[in-house]
């Protein structure tokens, strides 16, 4: 598959990772509650091994994601892409334009692939400080866009490990927005460049 683009043309933008690792917190739960006040490194592994488990932050659902509607598989991501804990391929270009405006949801669309790795189960969530700018979705299950999907392991039809789905997310205004991969206790943040540049 060559490099997706946008509808204009543009490469895809340029993510920004932060990882976060939680291996140690499920060993330490109770230990971690009583030093929380002290050691503030373990309040924040805890926290991204909870998530990991319960799904979105702030009480929310996430919306199981329909693995129908899949455009394409691949043996592995594009190289220019960033892969994010083994279980999702993201674009990575400085900035990605915003498209059309969606009158229904008041926000204006931008379109960019998302690559999944076949059979892992994840949750791709909005981070709770852009939930008010933004939602995602992809594939069969992206009307209504959400803050928050969860992977259970979608199969492979072909039997490559990568499966493809067209989508995007939808922006009130242009943002630096972090999209957080949560799998196997690790949270990893991605900043998406919509339609500005991240810092």
């Amino acid at each position: 598959m060559g490099r997706p683009t946008t509808r204009t043309g543009r490469r895809f933008p340029r993510l920004h990772l932060v990882v976060e690792s939680a291996s140690q917190s499920s060993r330490s739960e109770g230990l971690g509650r009583r030093r929380g006040a002290v050691l503030v490194v373990a309040i924040v592994l805890a926290v991204a091994a909870c998530t990991a488990e319960a799904g979105p932050e702030d009480g929310e659902s996430s919306q199981p994601f329909d693995c129908a509607g899949a455009i394409d598989h691949l043996a592995e991501p594009p190289a220019d892409w960033n892969v994010a804990a083994d279980v999702i391929a993201l674009p990575a270009d400085d900035v990605l334009t915003r498209g059309r405006f969606d009158d229904g949801l008041g926000r204006w669309f931008t379109k960019f692939g998302l690559i999944v790795r076949a059979e892992r189960a994840f949750v791709l969530r909005v981070a709770a400080a852009d939930r008010a700018n933004a939602v995602m979705g992809w594939g069969a299950g992206s009307d209504p866009p959400v803050p928050s999907l969860t992977f259970d392991g979608c199969p492979s039809e072909t039997g490559e490990p990568w499966i493809v789905w067209a989508g995007g997310v939808w922006t009130e205004e242009p943002a630096c927005t972090t999209l957080e991969v949560v799998a196997d206790g690790v949270s990893i943040e991605a900043r998406l460049p919509v339609g500005i540049a991240c810092p």
